[in-house]
């Protein structure tokens, strides 16, 4: 499936406000080109008598019928080629009246109908590509079935929110969308449409029911066709999806003449006022329904399935208007359940704003972000999120991993998404003391990025403090923690071309537990072969510094600007950290009931770049290093403090041994192979 290259000119939301505004009627109108006619204007309606076959009229005031308006085609079976001239998109709210006629409107800036507007026609074509003199005599010679070509290049949009009426219908523009509640019919209004033939850089077809549970496009089977060079969807709104139980239902099939067809779910994109204003309360409740639907216990299986790929944003969304008693209501993550997101979300870069989002809790296997899990299916079948802004985030509750944006990933890809002014991402540590292995990340954008995740054109901005504490006076058992700017633990994964601005502080304490803690501006632990190009730290800890504390027990601990502890393959390439705050890494005394053994090289890194190489010492190490700026100020300090090494049940065995070090580029490491 081919991924959406570029923007679309005239945005949903804007065509909206457009329908709202009133028009006047068709001005300064013409016959030309050898035929002849009448026009006449009486109050509210224009009727036009054309004596002949096939008509051409020129609109030198453009094409436009406003609500309450009507635009009459008198005859039978005539061809009207219509060509408006205006520096804007013809907007029909009003009547276009055609008949047995068939109607053609040509407006290079597009043709907008609005929920009022009515087109009834034996055939009905739109489209926003220039006729030539040559292309108008074709008209004449050809008539009802002449057909305007396709110009790629031209960036004027058919756009349908009310009804159309006829036997055959032709669009042609750069995006042509039937949205929400518009509707197409056949000429009586009730029948189908014989034939319906949508052509553009990008197709969207919302299909549904009306109040009297009718489908709102109405084609004759095999006659309905579609023709995207970009990317083209039938498509649902999420409420109506949701009302049926997550089901998309039968409404039949795009007979596609390019691009393959997929089904995809809209959020957003709700208005009131007649369009002036965003329904932010309603946008707001269907990503609601799409995170609970997600995760409810009755959802049976994937909601990816029988030809739906994608999830669409079709507007800007504020959550501070979701409400109940006076108080803004949490979302929960979408996938914190058992279900994964799997799919393609397309944010149309429009923007999340101020979103409360449930934490979760992660011994019941939930993580904790605007989406929780995000998993493909394998290499070849990636999960995909992109072209999304997010501003202003905070976690309701307590959780003990996750990440801003999202928890876990695999088999991922996440392109073109910016997050800025995020308050406290506190991570808290639950102790349990009976759990004795695994680990707890956090990350300004990721907590958790397995094998087959990538990064790609990420910003984050402003977030206040990202850290990770005991919800109590003391640790988990034996838990390693891993804390970063963008991510907790990286493993199998890419990042490139992401910038990290103003975060306050990147923060670990442990209490009393026999883990690692590692914390990095950038990442807290870089498994193997995780690769990192073109990125760009500036001003990170200047509040709160880059700290990873450990008091009494703990393993390795490391703190670093870029990296706080890395092993196995990795490569570092195109990276620079400007303006940071305090980098520390320290301990309390570690404890072990044994003697002198080799994994008993307690290590505490602090390092300008990297705290720690190879702290649980594997077989293969492996890490590139090329063209590294680092340009901190001469005021904050590198520090590094290990405590006593305590060996033996009864405190008497003192064979164990620690090392730290401080270091502008990399702390301690215990190395194999090194690549500078």
């Amino acid at each position: 499936m081919k991924k959406m290259s570029k923007h679309i000119v005239l945005s949903f939301a804007v065509s909206s406000l457009l329908f709202s505004q009133a028009y006047a009627l068709p001005q300064g109108g013409k016959f030309t080109h050898g035929t002849s006619g009448t026009i006449h204007t009486s109050g509210n309606t224009v009727t036009i008598t054309g004596k002949g076959q096939n008509h051409v009229i020129q609109w030198g005031g453009g094409f436009n019928i406003g609500q309450n308006e009507s635009v009459n085609f008198n005859g039978k079976n005539q061809n009207y080629l219509n060509i408006a001239y205006q520096k804007d998109a013809s907007k029909i709210d009003g009547a276009l009246n055609g008949g047995n006629n068939n109607i053609f409107l040509v407006n290079p800036m597009g043709v907008l109908i609005g929920k009022t507007g009515t087109i009834t026609a034996g055939k009905f074509v739109a489209s926003t590509t220039p006729l030539s003199d040559n292309n108008v005599k074709t008209f004449l010679e050809k008539g009802a079935s002449f057909s305007p070509a396709f110009d790629v290049s031209k960036q004027g949009n058919i756009i349908n929110l009310g009804k159309i009426n006829a036997d055959n219908i032709v669009l042609i523009g750069n995006k042509v969308e039937i949205g929400v509640g518009g509707r197409i019919n056949g000429k009586d209004g009730a029948s189908n449409a014989k034939e319906a033939h949508l052509v553009g850089n990008y197709v969207y077809v919302s299909v549904g029911k009306d109040k009297e549970n009718k489908n709102t496009i109405k084609i004759d089977k095999d006659g309905f066709k579609g023709t995207a060079i970009v990317e083209g969807f039938m498509q649902r709104d999420m409420t109506s999806f949701a009302n049926d139980k997550y089901q998309f239902g039968d409404f039949g099939s795009i007979k596609s003449q390019s691009y393959d067809f997929y089904r995809a779910i809209t959020i957003g994109g709700h208005y009131y006022n007649n369009g002036q204003n965003i329904n932010h309360y309603m946008n707001a409740n269907e990503w609601k329904l799409f995170a609970d639907g997600w995760n409810s216990d009755a959802l049976n299986g994937d909601i990816f399935k029988d030809g739906l790929t994608t999830i669409r944003l079709m507007s800007d969304i504020d959550f501070s208007y979701l409400t109940s008693n006076g108080k803004q209501i949490a979302i929960d993550p979408v996938g914190a359940n058992k279900y994964a997101f799997s799919g393609n979300f397309d944010g149309g870069n429009y923007t999340l704003k101020n979103i409360l989002i449930n934490a979760q809790n992660t011994d019941k296997g939930w993580n904790t972000g605007i989406f929780g899990k995000v998993e493909g299916k394998d290499g070849n079948n990636k999960a995909k999120i992109y072209n999304l802004n997010v501003d202003g985030l905070k976690f309701s509750g307590k959780t003990n991993s996750g990440g801003a944006f999202v928890g876990q990933s695999s088999n991922a890809d996440f392109s073109n998404i910016h997050l800025k002014n995020i308050g406290d991402l506190i991570f808290f540590d639950p102790n349990s003391k009976n759990r004795t292995d695994g680990f707890l990340y956090g990350g300004g954008f990721v907590g958790y990025a397995k094998s087959g995740s990538s990064f790609n054109r990420i910003s984050l901005d402003n977030f206040f403090k990202i850290a990770l504490q005991p919800e109590g006076k003391f640790s988990s058992a034996y838990i390693d923690i891993y804390l970063g700017g963008f991510a907790g633990y990286s493993e199998g994964s890419n990042f490139s071309n992401i910038l990290l601005n103003n975060i306050g502080g990147v923060t670990i304490l442990g209490s009393e537990t026999g883990g690692n803690i590692f914390a990095g501006g950038f990442v807290g632990y870089a498994g193997d072969k995780s690769y990192f190009s073109q990125i760009d730290l500036k001003n990170i800890g200047r509040i709160y510094g880059i700290v990873a504390e450990g008091n009494k027990f703990v393993k390795h601990t490391a703190a670093s600007g870029f990296a706080g502890a890395v092993n196995g393959t990795n490569s570092f390439e195109k990276i620079s950290l400007i303006n940071f705050g305090d980098i520390i890494a320290k301990r309390g005394y570690v404890w072990t009931p044994d003697g002198i053994a080799s994994d008993k090289l307690f290590n505490v890194g602090s390092g300008g770049f990297i705290g720690i190489l190879n702290p649980l010492d594997k077989d293969i190490l492996y890490v590139g290093f090329k063209n590294i700026l680092i340009n901190f100020d001469q005021k904050m300090q590198i520090y590094a403090k290990a405590g006593d090494g305590v060996g033996g049940w009864f405190g008497n065995d003192y064979n164990n041994y620690e090392f730290n070090a401080a270091g502008g580029f990399l702390g301690g490491f215990l190395i194999l192979e090194l690549e500078m």
